[in-house]
């Protein structure tokens, strides 16, 4: 190491000054080390006027002196003596600092070895390479450096050039043979915040890695990038568009995986050929983890080994598919709901995740039970089978004929009893969905396909059906009646249940009629009978129940036999709710402000001890109900 920690004394001055006298000025500029001689004049550090006087000559490199004679330099209009001694003085001192800064064998570290460039550097050009590198854990920018010294911004960047350009041969070469060695044959990303941990050459900056990120960028060379990921900084020999490329790519490739089904080994091997192939094998781990949380997997079912990916991405259908994916059986959607936010953590309703099943041809195996067509379980020979003979059965009937699935199942049933799978309706619409001889007319009804559009049908609603029954009847009729009768032109579920709608009212229970044929009253005389109750109602401030209303209509003298009549009005009115026990209430009340007679049967053995007896529980469910009740109801519901 030739630094001997002299300062610059007098005898550097002397001697500069025989150079002068000796007439030897252009063979010392000349001997000038090679960075020197290319610097820009302003970014040599010679007092303003020297610089002034070489740029208003057309100087603006020192190698362009070097060409000049000694007369030639003496000649330049303002450039005294004084002026050149301050020129060989320069040439001197970047001299000096050639042979000061030695090898950098001598020092143990990065950071020493940079502590001790700034230390023979003068004060100004000291600190303004510190706030640019960011030593004091900023880096300043051109114009906060230049207010400080009050200078330009452009002179600011030519004293930091200079600088560069002094350190690059020495420090860059060596930042790019260490950084060389950790990243030769690396399988992993290099961060930046472990390379002292890596390389003790690197150490010293732990408490600052702004700095050392600096050094990288400024001496590494354009072969070394540093990319910012997840506020953790890493080495890369790729800038951000070969990195954004490579995600680019990866994406598309795993969308075309979901596709494919593929497993998980063949998702990796994809990724790392791509962060191969672009020149960046260290990034392959960090790149897998980028989309770590993105991927999703479920068993495969043709293997039991790995697992394939199912959906990409953070979108509800993604979640929703991966957690319908990975069920052996189909799942209700508030499952659905419960697994999405205990896996991935989103938030989401049951209307939303439905509309997503919907949105991934998920089917409905039942009332809110969604799955896909797989987890059906049956061969496709066997659905075949089942489409066949469904086929046969349609087309036995009338050529407009409507069938309900419960029809077809119940069918199917006699004579394949075994058939378990097709339970409900659901799961014989999915079935049936693929035949290219039926039609499916909505709400579990099929008919046969028609061959012309003309021909095409629409399901007849069950509503305008029975009011049309009715009318051919010509008179009330009981539920069962209207089953029977439409049953015979459109298919009816198991489950078939009417409510008053349109013209359709229930006279009686069990019996259904037309308001403008079996009612003694018009639309106007219904309407003023409600908006009576409705005022009765807000004065009592509690229910009607059904056993009530004969005395209701008996103090309006309105000739209505049949009360359920009442409830009917007030099932098509939008001003009351018909609550559980057939209590007629507002609808702005949040309940019907009345107990049921099991509510207060129930209530009523609560109160009693166990030795009352029925009638004594009868007599107090009563006042609580604030009605009669029957005795021989009050004993089935104890029963209950």
């Amino acid at each position: 190491m030739k630094n001997t920690g002299t300062p610059r004394s007098e005898s550097h001055s002397d001697q500069h000054v025989g150079d002068l006298e000796r007439g030897r000025i252009t063979p010392l500029i000349r001997s000038a080390p090679c960075w020197f001689l290319d610097a820009d004049i302003e970014g040599i550090f010679l007092p303003n006027r020297v610089t002034k006087v070489l740029l208003r000559s057309g100087i603006k490199r020192l190698r362009d002196v070097a060409a000049f004679s000694d007369d030639d330099i003496t000649a330049i209009r303002g450039m005294g003596n004084s002026a050149i001694e301050q020129l060989v003085n320069s040439v001197s001192s970047a001299a000096r600092w050639e042979s000061d800064v030695g090898d950098m064998s001598d020092f143990p570290s990065l950071s020493q070895w940079l502590t001790f460039l700034l230390s023979q550097m003068d004060p100004r050009e000291k600190e303004i390479v510190e706030q640019r590198l960011g030593s004091n854990g900023k880096i300043y920018t051109l114009e906060e450096i230049s207010v400080r010294f009050h200078l330009t911004r452009e002179r600011i960047r030519q004293i930091e050039g200079g600088v560069v350009k002094r350190l690059k041969k020495s420090i860059g070469m060596q930042i790019k043979d260490h950084i060389g060695v950790l990243m030769c044959d690396r399988a992993d990303a290099l961060f930046v915040d472990v390379m002292g941990a890596e390389d003790d050459w690197f150490s010293g900056f732990e408490t600052n890695q702004l700095l050392l990120r600096s050094l990288i960028k400024k001496f590494g060379g354009l072969e070394l990038y540093i990319l910012n990921c997840d506020g953790r900084f890493l080495i890369s020999r790729i800038d951000e568009q070969r990195l954004r490329k490579i995600i680019a790519t990866c994406n598309e490739l795993i969308q075309q995986a979901v596709e494919m089904e593929a497993t998980e080994t063949e998702v990796n091997v994809q990724i790392d050929s791509v962060c191969s192939y672009e020149g960046a094998p260290d990034l392959r781990e960090l790149v897998r983890r980028g989309f770590v949380d993105k991927i999703h997997y479920s068993k495969n079912r043709r293997r039991d080994d790995e697992r394939i990916v199912v959906s990409y991405g953070r979108s509800l259908e993604s979640f929703a598919k991966a957690v319908l994916s990975d069920s052996e059986v189909p799942m209700h959607y508030q499952d659905i709901v419960f697994a999405i936010q205990r896996d991935y953590g989103r938030q989401a309703g049951g209307a939303q995740v439905q509309n997503a099943l919907v949105s991934l041809d998920a089917k409905l195996f039942a009332r809110g039970i969604y799955g896909f067509r797989a987890q059906l379980g049956l061969k496709e020979s066997e659905e075949s089978g089942i489409r066949a003979q469904v086929e046969e059965i349609v087309s036995s009937g009338g050529k407009n004929r409507q069938w309900h699935c419960h029809e077809l199942i119940d069918m199917l049933k006699e004579s394949r009893p075994d058939l378990a799978i097709v339970e409900n309706g659901f799961i014989l619409n999915m079935i049936l969905e693929r035949s290219d001889k039926l039609q499916y007319l909505g709400r579990h009804v099929w008919s046969r396909r028609q061959t012309s559009k003309r021909q095409g049908l629409s399901r007849i609603d069950q509503y305008q059906a029975c009011e049309a029954i009715l009318k051919d009847a010509g008179q009330p009729m009981t539920q069962t009646e209207l089953k029977k009768a439409l049953s015979e032109s459109r298919g009816i579920s198991s489950n078939f249940m009417i409510f008053p709608r349109g013209n359709l009212i229930r006279l009686r229970p069990g019996v259904w009629g037309l308001i403008n044929r079996d009612i003694r009253l018009d639309e106007n005389e219904i309407e003023v009978l409600m908006d009576v109750l409705a005022d009765q109602l807000e004065y009592l401030q509690h229910g009607l129940h059904i056993s009530e209303v004969p005395e209701f209509l008996d103090g309006l003298g309105c000739d209505l036999d049949e009360p359920y009549v009442i409830l009917s009005f007030a099932r098509r009115d939008t001003r009351f709710r018909v609550s559980r026990g057939q209590i007629i209430g507002l609808s702005n009340w949040s309940d019907s402000r009345r107990l049921t007679a099991a509510e207060a049967v129930r209530e009523a053995r609560e109160r009693l001890s166990e030795e009352s007896t029925p009638e004594q529980i009868r007599d107090l469910a009563s006042e609580l109900a604030n009605r009669r009740l029957d005795l021989q109801k009050v004993i089935l519901l104890l029963r209950n």
